[in-house]
């Protein structure tokens, strides 16, 4: 796969569950894609501020270092043109008050259908 396709297709993945992650990371490299994956908050902004720019992002809203909203909003900051997609096993996660704020471009609720997530994926990059 050529560089720049590669970089295309550079996903940002926000999970604290280590098979949850391994997982929808290895299907995203299966469909192509390259997933950054990390486990909290602060290793995401890290990722950012060090220049990642991913073609998309999928975030966990309850992470062992505070909330995945705060990733989806400086995301946002930063190029409002990147998809968010959020995957939460919060009941009611739209009415979240972080959601409401700061809206993903998809919600996703655990257990989480690949298929489904990666067709999204491929939608918007």
């Amino acid at each position: 796969m050529p560089a720049a396709e590669a970089i295309a297709l550079r996903t940002l993945v926000v999970e604290d569950d280590v098979d949850t992650c391994e997982a929808l990371c290895r299907a995203l490299e299966v469909e192509g894609f390259h997933p950054e994956c990390v486990g909290s908050a602060g290793a995401a902004l890290v990722k950012l501020e060090s220049g990642l720019t991913p073609a998309a992002a999928i975030i966990d809203m309850r992470l062992p270092d505070g909330s995945g909203g705060t990733v989806l909003w400086r995301i946002r900051r930063r190029d409002p043109g990147i998809p968010v997609a959020v995957v939460t096993g919060m009941p009611d996660a739209a009415a979240h008050p972080e959601i409401r704020r700061e809206p993903p471009d998809r919600l996703f609720q655990k257990p989480v259908d690949l298929r489904e997530l990666i067709d999204w994926l491929k939608s918007v990059t």
